[in-house]
């Protein structure tokens, strides 16, 4: 887990929890993950949760069930900590897709293609439109990016979140580096309006295809304060200096055990 307290937003990252159907998770690791926020209480206004992906382990919808306790519970948690009301948001990751096929023709890696992928994370997309559905988020189902705005409690002012959907073409092996792909045209919904702007998605994007991957990275630094990734359970802050760009804070969490203290 990494925290980060920016301009009075405290954001949570979390990720690869590789949630089963079995999974029991422990309240007193979540209690403590609450306790450990006490120092910024009554300090901040605005509490994001930012998962990065891997939500399930094998993307069923039982896995998704046991996700929703787990989260449900968090957020209670966390909110009466902080005396906040805590917002979370999703974004995909390699697990939370059911892998059908792993002979993709790496040449032939379209919109089509990537709209058939979509096909396969039902189970995901039920759960974040029953997620958001309650919680008064507007849902959007997409395929590889979709932006929002936060608006802050008691303020005018919002932060804009770019949600990359980077599962599609992924391998159970895991050998799938420079395979995946977003449609080039939805690489316009990036933004960088509001007083912060972050960038969520599970792998980095040196994991995607030479078709796409200059692009991306260009998006993603021109649109960008903070980028948040996964995948790699590796728990680490690093800042990116590049001449061409904007200096990128990026942080990367490690894997989120619910049922271990």
């Amino acid at each position: 887990m990494e925290v980060i307290v920016i301009m009075k937003v405290l954001f949570i990252h979390i990720g690869d929890m590789h949630v089963t159907e079995t999974t029991r998770y422990s309240y007193e690791k979540i209690k403590g993950l609450a306790q450990s926020l006490n120092e910024f209480a009554g300090d901040v206004q605005d509490v994001i949760i930012v998962c990065t992906g891997d939500i399930a382990h094998s993307s069923k919808k039982e896995e998704y069930q046991s996700a929703k306790r787990i989260f449900s519970k968090l957020v209670s948690e966390v909110g009466k900590v902080t005396n906040c009301y805590v917002k979370v948001y999703f974004v995909p990751g390699n697990h939370d897709i059911d892998i059908k096929n792993e002979n993709y023709d790496l040449d032939n890696i379209d919109n089509v293609t990537l709209l058939q992928q979509a096909d396969n994370m039902k189970n995901y997309f039920d759960f974040t439109k029953e997620w958001y559905k309650g919680r008064n988020f507007p849902f959007n189902k997409f395929y590889d990016i979709q932006h929002y705005n936060n608006k802050l409690n008691n303020s005018n002012e919002y932060i804009g979140i770019n949600m990359v959907n980077t599962a599609p073409f992924s391998l159970k092996s895991h050998f799938d580096k420079e395979m995946h792909y977003v449609c080039p045209q939805s690489l316009n919904v990036f933004s960088n309006e509001g007083i912060l702007s972050i960038t969520m998605m599970h792998h980095n994007y040196e994991w995607f295809h030479e078709s796409v991957k200059e692009n991306l990275t260009n998006y993603i630094f021109t649109n960008s304060d903070i980028l948040f990734e996964g995948h790699t359970h590796e728990s680490k802050i690093d800042t990116v200096k590049n001449n061409d760009y904007n200096n990128l804070l990026i942080s990367n969490c490690s894997a989120f055990d619910v049922d271990n203290y």
